[in-house]
């Protein structure tokens, strides 16, 4: 299945690529995790990359990047329930990780993750930096992942 993922990308939120994203988003944050649209659809969407990963052509999974105060920050980081458990976000991430890598060449990348996802996001090489905070009424870890072992 990871080799039949085509992953897209763009800037801004007036393409199908975004449309595809909300579509996720609206799936995985708004109707299972009941965050309000208001709370998840939000002004960064306007400037944000926005990555759709599609099988089949079938959008499976989404992504925003954004720069802010210097930092760069992956969000909204969401697959669909049937594809999870199929190393799609594994390979979501690795396409974030080095998509922002190439084209920016940070020292670190940064985004926070909800509690029951920590365990994941430290399989792939981040760690907690900072306390817990929440978030939509759920609890979130801010996690940086330092490229180079820096």
């Amino acid at each position: 299945m990871q080799n039949a993922i085509i992953f897209k990308s763009i800037v801004g939120n007036n393409n199908s690529i975004y449309d595809n994203a909300i579509i996720i988003r609206k799936i995985v944050f708004v109707d299972e995790q009941q965050v309000p649209l208001a709370e998840e659809v939000d002004q960064y969407d306007q400037t944000a990359y926005h990555v759709v990963g599609y099988y089949d052509n079938e959008p499976i999974c989404c992504a925003r990047i954004l720069q802010q105060d210097g930092k760069w920050f992956l969000g909204r980081i969401a697959v669909l329930k049937n594809y999870r458990q199929h190393q799609v976000g594994t390979l979501l991430l690795q396409t974030l990780l080095n998509y922002v890598q190439t084209k920016h060449q940070p020292i670190a990348v940064y985004l926070f993750a909800q509690s029951q996802v920590v365990g994941f996001y430290e399989k792939l090489g981040f760690i907690k930096n900072g306390e817990s905070f929440i978030d939509a009424n759920i609890i979130h870890f801010p996690m940086v992942y330092y490229y180079n072992n820096n």
